[in-house]
C-alpha cells in the first residue's frame, strides 16, 4: 500500500513535469516563430489537482494578458509616463513653452497614444488611470496646481481626453476601411 501511494505521487509529479515541459516547448516555438513575441510571466498554479497556465505576452510593445483586460499594459504605461513626467518637471522651468510642449507630445503623449485603438473595450478604471497621467502632464506643462480644474488646461493645449482619443482613432479607422474616406 505504501508503494502504491508513493507510485501515485511519483506519477502525478511525472505528469506535471511533462505538462510543464510540453508547455515550455510550445512557448519556445511561439517565440521562434515570432521574434517580437517574448514571454514575461509564466506561472503554474495547482488548485484542486487542476493545472492552470497563466500567460502574459509582450507583443509589439503591448502587454497582452489572458483576459485581454490590459491591466498590466496600463500599469506599465503609467509607470513609464510618470517617470518621464518627473524628469520633465525638473527641467520645465528652463524650457520655453513650445519646446516643452514638443517634448511632452513626443515622449509622453506618444506613449499614451500607442496602439490605443486596442483599448475600445477597456474598463473604465484603466481609462481613468491613463487620464490621470494626461492630467498630470497638462499640469506640468502649464505649471498648474494640483487642485486647479484641468479641463481648461486640456483645452488650452488642444488635447482630447484619453477615451475620446480612442473613439476618434477607432472611428477614423472604421471610416477608412469601410467607407474609403477618412472624414
Amino acid at each position: 500500500m505504501f508503494r502504491a501511494a508513493s507510485f501515485g505521487g511519483q506519477f502525478a509529479l511525472l505528469v506535471a513535469r511533462h505538462l510543464f515541459f510540453l508547455f515550455f516547448v510550445i512557448i519556445v516555438l511561439l517565440y521562434l516563430a515570432n521574434k517580437i513575441c517574448s514571454v514575461l510571466f509564466l506561472s503554474v498554479v495547482d488548485t484542486l489537482n487542476i493545472l492552470y497556465f497563466v500567460l502574459s505576452l509582450y507583443y509589439i510593445r503591448v502587454v497582452l494578458d489572458r483576459s485581454l483586460s490590459f491591466d498590466q499594459h496600463v500599469a506599465a504605461v503609467c509607470k513609464n509616463c510618470h517617470f518621464h513626467i518627473r524628469a520633465l518637471r525638473q527641467v520645465r522651468t528652463s524650457l520655453p513653452e513650445d519646446v516643452a510642449k514638443t517634448v511632452a507630445c513626443s515622449i509622453i503623449q506618444s506613449r499614451l497614444d500607442y496602439c490605443n485603438a486596442l483599448f475600445t473595450g477597456m474598463s473604465e478604471s484603466n481609462f481613468k488611470k491613463l487620464q490621470r497621467v494626461q492630467n498630470t502632464l497638462a499640469r506640468v506643462m502649464l505649471r498648474r496646481g494640483k487642485y486647479e480644474h484641468i479641463t481648461p488646461a486640456l483645452a488650452k493645449l488642444h488635447w482630447l481626453p484619453i477615451q475620446q482619443r480612442v473613439t476618434k482613432i477607432a472611428t477614423t479607422i472604421f471610416k477608412i476601411r469601410y467607407l474609403r474616406q477618412p472624414t
